[in-house]
Formats: structure tokens, C-alpha cells, sequence
């Protein structure tokens, strides 16, 4: 029999992801305009044809799937700070300390994440 039953979910994390996560996390928090223009930086090469040419920034909708995709995971909230601003979205505090509600690999949200790229 799997370790893993048939109706748990194992995310898996993709550099991005963690590397987003992580500067998110040593910032405390980042607005939606930000970032959309962190998550363009850091587009795998893979990816880059699907960018809009002489864009500096990841599309409006791929940015709130992001943000849909580390909610459902339960890494992040978002909310407003300000009013009348823009969202925000922060590292949850049990991403920090490694506990989430997903079942996901054993990796704390933490510095020293950005060291393995």
C-alpha cells in the first residue's frame, strides 16, 4: 500500500514558487503590482514565449492564479492594508514554521531556500 492514500495531495513547489515565497516572507508582505513584476522575473526560460512581448510584468490573470494556487495550499493570505489600495499578500505564519494545511514536502518558507538556486 502508498504511504500517500488516493485522496491526499502532495504539492509540489516549483522554484519559482519557492523563491517567490521566500522574498515575499523576508519582506513581511507584497502588493499585487509587485508582485506581478516578481513572478515575471522569475519565469522559468521555459515559459518566456508565453510572456507578452515588451511587457514588465506577469499578466493580471495568471498573477490572481498564483495567488489562487498558494491560497488553496494554504502558503499565503491576502487582504487590504490601506484603504482603497491595492491587495497585498503575505506569507501565512505556518508556512513559516513549516506546517500547512496542504501535504507538501518538508520546506520551511525561510532565507535559506534561496541558496538552493
Amino acid at each position: 500500500m502508498s504511504a500517500v492514500s488516493s485522496k491526499e495531495t502532495v504539492h509540489q513547489l516549483t522554484p519559482r514558487d519557492i523563491i517567490c515565497l521566500t522574498w515575499i516572507a523576508m519582506q513581511y508582505a507584497i502588493r499585487l503590482d509587485q508582485l506581478q513584476r516578481l513572478l515575471f522575473r522569475f519565469t522559468p526560460e521555459a515559459d518566456r514565449y508565453k510572456l507578452k512581448p515588451g511587457s514588465d510584468r506577469l499578466s493580471l490573470d495568471r498573477t490572481y492564479e498564483m495567488i489562487a494556487k498558494w491560497l488553496s495550499w494554504g502558503y499565503i493570505e491576502k487582504g487590504g492594508v490601506l484603504h482603497h489600495d491595492k491587495l497585498w499578500i503575505w506569507v501565512c505564519p505556518s508556512a513559516r514554521s513549516g506546517e500547512t494545511r496542504a501535504r507538501r514536502p518538508k520546506a520551511r518558507i525561510s532565507p535559506i531556500c534561496l541558496t538552493r538556486f
